[in-house]
This record gives C-alpha cells, sequence and structure tokens, in this order.
C-alpha cells in the first residue's frame, strides 16, 4: 500500500489504458489490487449497439453479492482468486468499456428475491483525500477496516484518482487533486444496521477531516449540518442559490428539506411570480372519442414499430406467460384468413390457451406470476403517490379514502406508510372477489364495500365533503363518455375542500391506439375474462 500512489500515479496519463481499477484486499488491506484494462486496436470504431432492455448483472455477480460476498470465509477466497486470476471476479470483462462498467439497472436488493428474502440493502459512501495525506489516512484506514459490525459488511472498496475540479460549485476537490475512496457496504435494514453504519461514516468523516479531505454528500445523512459546512464552506451560498433559482421549492428530496432549514440564510418572505393567466375553457363537456375498434391485432402486427413495441410489452410489463408463446400465438391467429376482425382473434386466443399441452398447470403458473407483477406495480403505485403526497404537503392530513374500481389495491400499504390510525375506508367495485384479497394484501376487508354499476354511473352514498383522497386506479377510458360528467360531479361532491383525487390514465397518441387495444386485449384474455365482458369492455383512449 505505500507503494500504491507512486504506481497509480504513473498510469494517470497513459493514453493507451482505458480503465484502472484499484480494490483494498479487504482480508490483507496492506495490499491494495490494481487492474489495469488497456486500449485495443479496433478498426470498427465505436458501435452504439445497446439494447432497449434493461441491463441485470451478470449470473457471477449475482451470486457473489446475493449469497456469497458477505461471508468472510468467500472473502479469503475471493481476494486469493482474484490475485492469482489477475482480474476482478464481479466483473462482466468485455471488449468495450461500457459492457464492463454497466452495473444493474434492477435494484441488488431486488434481485435474489422470491428465491430468498432477506431484508438488506446497499449503501455507497465516499470520502476523498489530498495526495499528500494518502498514507496518513490509509494507516489509520487499515485500522478501522479490522472492526466487525455484526449488521454490517462491507463488500468493495476500491480507489480511484479525482482531478481538481473549480467549476463544480459543490466540488468536492475545489483545493487539490484527490484519491476517492469508494465503500460499498450490505446492511440489514434495520435500526442496528443504520446506526452502525452511522457509527462507521463519523469515523471516517472525522479521519478524513484530520486528512484535510471531504465526503460525498448525497448517500446517507449521517453526518451533522457543522460537518458539511466543514467539508463545504460554501453550503450556504448554495442553500441561497438554490432559493434564488427556485423560489417555491419546486424541486426537492429528504437531503435538501434536512438541512435547508438548518442554514443560517434569510429566508423569503415575498416570492416574486409571474401571474399566472386565467385559461378559459372553451367547453366544460368531454369531447366523445371513439371507444371500439375492430382490427387492432392486425394494426399492431403488420406494422413493424408496433409490432416491436408489442414484444417488448410482453417482455417488460405484462410477462405472466413466456414473450414468445403469447407472441405466436397473437401472430398466428392475426395470419390466419379465417379471422376477420378482433373478436375472432380473441375467440382463437381464448381456445390455443385452452387447448394448449399442460393448459392446467401452465395456467396455475401464470397466475403466479401475474401476482407477483401485482405486489410489484402496486409498489411503484404507492412510490408514486407518497411523492405526490410529499410535495404537496398532504402527508399527515388523510384520513378518509375511497378507491373505486378495484378491491382496495394500496389502500393498506398507503394507510401504513402514512400511519392513518383513524379513519374511513370505502371500497367503490362492481363486486367482491376472492382475488381482493391479493389486491388489498389483507385476508380480512379493509373498509365498507360499495357495489356500483360503472356500465350505468350513478352517485354514491358517501356524505358530502367527507373524503381526503378518492383514487381510481381501473383508468376513466373504461367509463361510459356520455356519463363522465355525473361521475366527475360525484367525486367533487364527496371531496372536502382541497381534497386529492388520483386516477390513472394511458396518454393515447393516435398512433399508439392500437397498441393500447392490444395489450387490454392480451391482458384480458391471459387473466381469463370471458368473450361477452371482452366485446362490451369501453376503450375510450384519450
Amino acid at each position: 500500500s505505500d507503494q500504491f500512489p507512486t504506481l497509480y500515479e504513473e498510469y494517470l496519463d497513459d493514453a493507451t489504458i482505458e480503465i484502472k481499477i484499484s480494490r483494498v484486499d479487504l482480508v490483507h488491506p496492506n495490499n491494495i489490487l490494481m487492474f489495469i484494462f488497456r486500449r485495443q486496436l479496433s478498426t470498427t470504431g465505436t458501435v452504439a449497439d445497446l439494447s432497449e432492455e434493461a441491463h441485470v448483472m451478470h449470473s457471477r455477480q449475482h451470486l457473489i453479492y446475493t449469497y456469497l460476498a458477505q461471508k468472510r470465509l468467500f472473502r479469503r477466497i475471493r481476494f486469493t482468486l482474484e490475485k492469482v486470476f489477475a482480474r476482478p471476479l464481479d466483473l462482466s470483462l468485455s471488449t468495450d468499456r461500457n459492457t464492463t462498467m454497466y452495473e444493474s439497472a434492477k435494484p441488488m436488493a431486488l434481485l435474489y428475491q422470491p428465491v430468498t428474502l432477506y431484508n438488506d440493502t446497499f449503501i455507497l459512501q465516499e470520502y476523498f483525500i489530498p495526495k499528500p495525506f494518502f498514507r496518513q489516512w490509509y494507516d489509520q484506514l487499515k485500522v478501522i477496516l479490522q472492526e466487525k459490525y455484526s449488521h454490517v459488511f462491507l463488500l468493495n472498496l476500491t480507489i480511484r484518482f479525482v482531478k481538481k475540479d473549480q467549476t463544480t460549485f459543490l466540488s468536492y476537490t475545489k483545493n487539490t487533486d484527490c484519491y476517492a475512496f469508494v465503500f460499498y457496504f450490505r446492511i440489514k435494514c434495520n435500526e442496528i444496521g443504520d446506526q452502525q453504519v452511522h457509527t462507521l461514516h463519523q469515523k471516517l468523516i472525522q479521519l478524513a477531516f484530520n486528512c484535510h479531505g471531504t465526503f460525498y454528500l448525497p448517500y446517507r445523512q449521517h453526518y451533522t449540518f457543522e460537518q458539511m459546512f466543514q467539508a463545504y464552506p460554501m453550503i450556504n451560498e448554495f442553500f441561497e442559490k438554490k432559493l434564488t433559482y427556485d423560489p417555491i421549492r419546486l424541486f426537492s428530496n429528504d437531503w435538501y428539506e434536512n438541512y435547508e432549514q438548518q442554514t443560517l440564510i434569510n429566508q423569503p418572505k415575498y416570492i416574486n411570480l409571474l401571474p399566472i393567466e386565467k385559461v378559459n375553457l372553451i367547453t366544460n363537456q368531454f369531447s366523445i372519442v371513439e371507444q371500439r375498434r375492430m382490427y387492432s391485432f392486425r394494426d399492431v402486427i403488420l406494422n413493424d414499430i408496433l409490432r416491436q413495441k408489442f414484444r417488448k410489452f410482453l417482455h417488460t410489463v405484462f410477462n405472466a406467460e413466456p414473450t414468445y408463446v403469447i407472441f405466436n400465438y397473437v401472430n398466428r391467429a392475426v395470419r390466419n384468413s379465417a379471422n376477420q376482425n378482433d373478436h375472432d382473434i380473441y375467440r382463437d386466443l381464448q381456445h390455443a390457451l385452452k387447448t394448449r399441452q399442460f393448459a392446467y398447470i401452465r395456467g396455475l403458473w401464470a397466475l403466479a406470476k401475474q401476482i407477483i407483477q401485482l405486489r410489484i406495480q402496486i409498489k411503484d403505485l404507492i412510490r408514486q403517490q407518497i411523492t405526490i403526497f410529499k410535495h404537496l404537503g398532504y402527508c399527515g392530513k388523510i384520513k378518509n379514502i375511497v378507491s373505486i374500481g378495484d378491491g382496495g389495491r394500496c389502500i393498506d400499504d398507503l394507510r401504513q406508510i402514512l400511519k392513518i390510525k383513524s379513519g374511513r375506508v370505502f371500497i367503490v367495485n362492481d363486486k367482491q372477489r376472492l382475488t381482493d384479497i391479493i389486491e388489498r394484501n389483507s385476508l380480512f376487508s379493509i373498509g365498507t364495500f360499495i357495489p356500483y354499476n360503472f356500465k350505468n354511473l350513478t352517485d354514491i352514498p358517501i356524505p358530502s365533503e367527507s373524503i381526503d383522497l378518492v383514487v381510481c386506479y381501473m383508468g376513466l377510458h373504461h367509463l361510459p363518455q356520455e356519463q363522465l360528467n355525473i361521475f366527475f360531479q360525484m367525486i367533487y361532491r364527496i371531496l372536502r375542500p382541497n381534497g386529492l383525487f388520483i386516477f390513472r390514465e394511458h396518454h393515447a397518441r393516435q398512433e399508439l391506439i392500437p397498441l393500447l387495444d392490444v395489450a387490454h386485449m392480451v391482458f384480458n384474455v391471459v387473466t381469463g375474462v370471458d368473450y361477452e365482458s371482452e366485446i362490451n369492455e369501453i376503450r375510450a383512449f384519450r
């Protein structure tokens, strides 16, 4: 380790080197492994052949980070093998830099589920140490690395070089070139794990300060405002400029909200905004759009762009069945001259799914995948809604909730996250189903059920101005267009002043409408919607 700065700096300006990876041997910290990737001669040039699909880590990396890396025995084996083979075991080596350095787009905390349920997550911390203080930092760091924690495990410690930066406002290398030490932790998602990481972070921050270094701000808020000010003396000016350019705090996050209130800057009492011009509506009536089409399957399959988008939908959005299975069924049905329109193709698909080999078992497998997809979808919906509530300042103000068009999807999770202890819940749907248990994530009812006929919209028996939040995830495109005014009057009546109405809807550009039709029909046929319900389903996309 004493020789590392000298050797590393020899390679800094070597134009033949594309990647330098320096990694601390966590078993023997006196050793620092350095892997050099040199440029290869090529006559083909750079080809940006990037897949549309999100990259997921190689199975070898998956095995290491999910099951093995936190085992101390494997740590010894790993660093021994990296020395023997002179290559990092957890990198997918390739002939191009992008592929080698491309991390998983899927959160690693999800990669081992549902096979194994670990309540773990991964955290980065980074510290910047000026060149002259490398040895002082590293000698004391080796002592800290020998400490053991029950809920925190250091997976990787890599070293990179960051040159002096006087352009970036919150620069962590404003005065000199620095070595950056990147810590990659796996921790238990509980208070003990977070506290242990906090303890480690505080030790490393103080050590960095002793070496005239800084630390990276965004990852975890395990530092005080005073420590942040010591590392970034310009921080108050940063918050002042933020309010200058964003006086209404349109752009925000947890970090900003936590530390901005601790600043010593003068908060503006008056915000000078340009007056908002009142927009006069041309009409208060809803436009009537086409709500059924008869040749959408054919329009999608015979169009190169829509056909590719349909494949992508089957692979990334609705993959209850293998992509190639549904695509082949649809493609064959479209090219069957006996099928004249979408209704015929729907019947054909129903028959294909019911009469295929092992249809019952494959149907059960598809159902299991639908349940998994539903839970993923619900988590994403909750995340988006919590973000909306937080930005609008509604957290702590929501008590009474109405859910329209499903069995109470998201409601129980929302109540837990928002810590709603009181208040009423109303479930407005056509009928109660066994699948409601899965949707609401509860064996028992979570509210008062109100039966509702979505083909004949009427008012509902809920007191006026009594509801804080109404959600409708089914979308408005399934409702009778000529009755939408009745529906919105009902929503407006039951909401309190400044209440929220949240609904999901397709952004139906004209060229995408056939694809939306096909997506709905494929979803219906795979989930077992009968023929009569399918042909009578309203799809008034806007």
